[in-house]
């Protein structure tokens, strides 16, 4: 059309005028006409860049480092919870005695400890420090039963293992219930 305000843009379109087309830009990556864009983690990705978008973790932060461990629970990045062992053994050299707690994850309702030791205090808590189970392991024969059928929750929970009101270790645990 003679007279009219439609051009050819930076990409070699036609643009403006009675066409109902607007003028390519720039994307994040420079390119005219780019597809690239600002994903959730705030870095330029896609078109031309070579870059993925990041994506969440299971703890919910974008391009986080936080992932599943062998007993299925969301461990490392920014949880604050560190992933579990398959069986923990501790042996505290200070003292030159052992203890061992089984199974780990607890997927039932007792956990056993053993130990060296013939009387134990043993303090269950939850991460923030909440007392769950408080029990005594006295002349226990080596093997002492503690029952965690209280816990109702899957998590993370500390066991801290006590002689003479002082604490010799404390074994992180990972409680799984699926009821």
């Amino acid at each position: 059309m003679w007279g009219g305000t439609a051009y050819i843009d930076s990409c070699g379109t036609c643009v403006g005028g009675n066409t109902g087309l607007f003028p390519c830009g720039f994307d994040c990556n420079g390119d005219w006409g780019g597809t690239a864009y600002i994903d959730s983690c705030g870095i330029c990705v896609g078109g031309n860049t070579g870059l993925t978008a990041c994506i969440q973790d299971c703890n919910g932060d974008w391009g986080g480092t936080a992932y599943f461990d062998t007993c299925g629970i969301c461990v490392g990045g920014n949880t604050g919870i560190w992933d579990c062992d398959t069986v923990n053994a501790v042996q505290n050299f200070a003292s030159g005695h052992w203890y061992k707690l089984y199974p780990n994850p607890v997927m039932n309702n007792y956990i056993i400890i053993e130990s060296d030791i013939s009387t134990l205090d043993i303090e269950l808590t939850d991460m923030l420090g909440k007392l769950i189970i408080t029990q005594r392991c006295d002349n226990f024969g080596g093997k002492c039963k503690i029952d965690v059928s209280a816990i109702q929750t899957s998590g993370i929970y500390a066991v801290r293992i006590i002689r003479n009101h002082r604490i010799m270790s404390v074994i992180r645990i990972a409680v799984m219930r699926d009821w």
